[in-house]
């Protein structure tokens, strides 16, 4: 679904998102009686990001109907080789975010996590939740937000545009209060356009690490143990809740990125 004006058709999609969405948000705002505040409280969470993340495929499916597309020219088919893709992301992910939590550790910032007190249902939960999250928005803003900006904008401006929107996104759940946040997830859809482009084209690789570094945040918030919760000064571990906003999780990004521009420089995932 290719259009003159590729920021506009994107902006009006994500609209058209949102307000699917919305009626579903406030029906459960006012079933639960939950106040409406910023940032979102993860209990609350949940109950609202299915419905946003399940209407997404949906509603580029429609979109594919009207013009001639498939969920394989963003990048996701269902292979061998997308499923290698995913598990080597998801497990790249989880080692880093963990490794930076090892080094807190080490210093004394942080105590040791008390995973094992997590149900298995609870930690496998948490792995389904991951995949959907970092599915959902791999499968809109590196594939289908990447595919309408190509064609008529430079590498630069295409990366500036589409990982701005992925950050923007998140504004949802944290309104004024994530706004320290924006640059470390502008740079984090960077990274994972580099890693579209690293795997051919496949968000198999992509997906996996979105998927490993929620997975991993999600299991230390759960023990209420996050990267962003230790002793250590704020500029490198980040502020409480916002790992990004620090040196560790920035050079997780950088370094991560640095490997995939040289993997798809050399045409390793190929």
């Amino acid at each position: 679904m290719l259009t003159p004006f590729p920021v506009l058709t994107i902006l009006l999609v994500l609209a058209v998102w949102a307000l699917l969405w919305l009626p579903i948000a406030l029906v459960c705002w006012r079933l639960w009686r939950w106040p409406l505040q910023y940032p979102v409280p993860p209990e609350q969470r949940l109950p609202l990001l299915l419905p946003l993340y399940g209407l997404a495929p949906l509603l580029l499916w429609g979109l594919q109907r009207v013009g001639g597309e498939s969920f394989a020219d963003y990048g996701l088919v269902l292979s061998g080789g997308l499923m290698r893709s995913l598990m080597l992301g998801w497990g790249w992910g989880l080692a880093g975010v963990l490794g930076i939590y090892g080094v807190q550790i080490g210093v004394g910032w942080q105590q040791r996590p008390t995973l094992t007190s997590l149900s298995w249902p609870l930690q496998g939960g948490i792995l389904l939740l991951a995949l959907v999250v970092g599915g959902v928005e791999e499968l809109m803003f590196r594939g289908f937000v990447v595919n309408q900006l190509q064609p008529a904008y430079g590498v630069g401006a295409m990366v500036a545009i589409a990982s701005g929107l992925f950050a923007m996104l998140h504004l949802i759940w944290d309104g004024p209060a994530g706004i320290v946040n924006l640059p470390g997830l502008t740079l984090m859809g960077v990274v994972l356009i580099l890693a579209r482009w690293a795997d051919g084209g496949s968000l198999g690789l992509a997906w996996g690490l979105h998927s490993g570094w929620v997975a991993a945040l999600a299991w230390l918030d759960t023990t209420g143990n996050g990267i962003a919760s230790g002793t250590g000064p704020t500029w490198l571990v980040g502020r409480p809740g916002y790992p990004l906003t620090g040196g560790l999780g920035l050079g997780l990004l950088l370094l991560t990125g640095g490997v995939l521009w040289g993997w798809g420089s050399r045409g390793v995932m190929g």
